[in-house]
């Protein structure tokens, strides 16, 4: 059964010492199984060490009752002791454009030390022809640019499960990586991220502080 599977999991995780994430999705499969664990598993000490993640979002507040975080909260979450920061949701409130602005400058930033493969990421335009591909097209096409690029800079001030990926496989090609934190970010930076002796991590408070530690690290590229 999938609630015992993944208490097994949370457990074994407890026993090591270890931090557990868990990514939830949207739609009724995790309501189904947050129940089910929530009124069989009467354990909540075994939670302390996992962090909740959401790999999408509504554009909603969290008490709507369209949000993912709600229905994960009603669920699960509020019969848990976890802290604060354990809970990492996406901020369904806010303007999606705001960030989708903040995140083009940096693009701008970055198109002036050479090509950059993943401006497509800032551009409404090629984000519907990228609706078009397959996972797997999606998939292979960007493990090709990472094996393209002379350097790797992640913005990691939103936790992703697809740029932790990316990050791991560009380290594993002995790709320079740099990865850029918004110190104004309600998100806690992964430790795996941190901790790493393969990433340089910079933090930053504005966009102008961001160009100055590009700068740093593109030197000789241009």
């Amino acid at each position: 059964m999938l609630a015992e599977r993944v208490q097994n999991l949370v457990k074994d995780a407890l026993i090591k010492g270890e931090e557990f994430n868990i990514a939830i999705s949207g739609g009724s499969t995790p309501r189904i199984l947050f129940e089910y664990i929530a009124g069989h598993y009467e354990d909540p000490g075994i939670w302390e060490k996992v962090n909740f993640y959401w790999v999408d979002e509504r554009c909603v507040p969290p008490d709507h009752p369209e949000s993912n975080y709600r229905t994960a909260h009603e669920a699960l979450l509020r019969y848990l002791s976890n802290d604060h920061d354990q809970i990492h949701r996406i901020r369904g409130e806010d303007d999606p454009h705001d960030e989708a602005g903040r995140y083009s400058e940096l693009i701008e930033m970055l198109r002036t030390y050479g090509h950059v493969h993943s401006e497509h990421v800032g551009d409404d335009m090629a984000i519907e022809q990228d609706k078009k591909l397959s996972d797997r097209q999606i998939h292979e096409r960007d493990l090709e640019w990472i094996g393209q690029s002379d350097k790797v800079v992640a913005e990691v001030s939103v936790p992703s499960l697809g740029v932790g990926y990316e990050i791991a496989y560009a380290i594993r090609l002995g790709k320079p990586v740099l990865c850029l934190y918004d110190e104004n970010s309600e998100y806690r930076l992964s430790a795996m991220i941190s901790g790493s002796d393969d990433i340089k991590v910079r933090r930053y408070n504005s966009l102008g502080e961001a160009r100055s530690i590009l700068d740093k690290f593109m030197e000789g590229i241009r």
